[in-house]
């Protein structure tokens, strides 16, 4: 009886493991803008027509410059440096300059999200 299961059950454990194999990879959103932030930074291409991409973390970007206005924004260290070259903290920030920088990675990671 035993010798009618075994090969009855490997059949299915291996159509099984098989046809789990054959599904798609669904990367999700953060990884997704992670994969478009480094071949953007690799083709070095400007994002929202004045940006380019200087570092990328594992879910989108983490270093941006303004190429018109030298200015660049370090989102993971949450660092901002003018074009005096001069580093600011976020948080140094007046709440509409903080909430403008934020708002500008949301839309570099969305527009690296439609390159994808």
């Amino acid at each position: 009886m035993n010798k009618f299961f075994i090969p009855i059950i490997s059949s299915i454990i291996i159509f099984t493991l098989t046809s789990c194999s054959t599904v798609k990879d669904r990367d999700r959103v953060g990884v997704k803008e992670a994969k478009s932030c480094v071949k953007q930074q690799q083709k070095q291409s400007t994002i929202l027509d004045d940006f380019i991409i200087k570092a990328c973390t594992n879910n989108g970007v983490w270093v941006a410059a303004n190429t018109n206005t030298n200015e660049q924004y370090d989102f993971l260290n949450k660092l901002y440096v003018d074009p005096n070259a001069e580093t600011i903290a976020f948080s140094d920030l007046n709440d509409d300059a903080r909430n403008a920088v934020l708002s500008l990675q949301k839309k570099i990671n969305k527009e690296l999200l439609d390159l994808y």
